[in-house]
């Protein structure tokens, strides 16, 4: 993981204060105090050699230091991932407010400050409160693009700046980072799924399938939403495989492959039955309804058996 050691040398620099050490005492045996500062400034970074000694001198061992400042990290990246759940739910009326509460200095992974960074980027692009060219400028040096195309492997992260680009790029019709993009989901190998991140990837398949359908690349909308279907099933997700079964039953429907469709349709209705959510089995009802034409539970009940055989094998 990669570290931000300017943030290391805060929290020792705070613990400093607290203590009542003046820097001077503090530095003394390890470095100038005018080096000191450039660290806290973040023109030099400090080593770990230097945060034993600081450590040292806090009478703390470094073991300790570095659980504080993790768990601190992950503190802060919670509220991230809180800052991520509103743009997916398009709820931004608290989204400045949760916002300032994130402390960029108890931050400590480069990774959480470049995710933080992506969700102020995807909030000025909803909002329109930068230019595409600031917004994509931004982007660019967040993931060294285009370099990072070559990587083999992609996190959580990655994704979603990789499908920010991608957004925009699609109103100039530039297809490079989409079609990457693409490449990625469908090799489940080059994702880096953490236990923390792999329940929020489903949606990520939805979203970019359904962003297919309305650009009209229904084979790409039908690769991508059987992928994370595949992806949903192999980390026993749930939460988006109603919307991943609709996605493919539409993109099916769109293809001329209507049997296939119909099966897809009911296997949707199914999922929305199960999780016991009123509104979205709404939802799935009125699409169903308006794609094949006929009452979904009748659509259920056509396709049974075949239902039931690929549930037994």
């Amino acid at each position: 993981m990669e570290e931000n050691t300017r943030n290391y040398i805060e929290l020792i620099d705070e613990l400093r204060r607290e203590y009542k050490i003046k820097v001077e005492t503090f530095c003394n045996g390890i470095c100038d105090p005018r080096f000191y500062r450039r660290m806290l400034s973040g023109e030099r970074n400090i080593t770990h050699q230097r945060i034993f000694q600081f450590c040292e001198k806090l009478k703390l061992s470094p073991s300790d230091f570095y659980y504080t400042a993790s768990k601190r990290d992950r503190y802060e990246l919670q509220k991230i991932y809180n800052l991520y759940q509103m743009i997916y739910t398009h709820d931004y009326s608290r989204f400045t407010e949760k916002l300032s509460k994130i402390n960029r200095k108890k931050l400590i992974s480069k990774q959480n400050e470049k995710f933080l960074e992506y969700c102020i980027l995807k909030s000025s692009v909803v909002h329109k409160t930068e230019s595409d060219e600031k917004v994509i400028r931004k982007l660019f040096d967040l993931v060294d693009y285009p370099a990072c195309l070559e990587k083999d492997t992609f996190d959580f992260v990655d994704i979603n700046i990789l499908m920010l680009i991608a957004e925009i790029q699609i109103k100039y019709e530039e297809y490079q980072t989409l079609n990457k993009l693409i490449e990625i989901l469908n090799n489940h190998k080059k994702i880096i799924a953490r236990s923390d991140t792999n329940h929020m990837f489903p949606a990520i398949y939805t979203n970019t399938s359904l962003f297919m359908c309305r650009i009209n690349r229904f084979e790409d909308a039908l690769a991508l939403s059987s992928s994370g279907i595949q992806f949903s099933k192999e980390y026993n997700n749930l939460s988006s495989m109603g919307r991943l079964y609709y996605v493919k039953s539409h993109s099916l429907l769109q293809l001329g492959r209507k049997r296939e469709a119909e099966i897809e349709a009911a296997r949707c209705i199914a999922c929305a039955i199960a999780k016991d959510n009123p509104e979205e089995l709404r939802v799935f009802f009125k699409e169903i309804e308006l794609d094949h034409k006929i009452n979904p539970i009748d659509l259920i009940k056509r396709h049974q058996e075949s239902l039931n055989t690929k549930k037994a094998g």
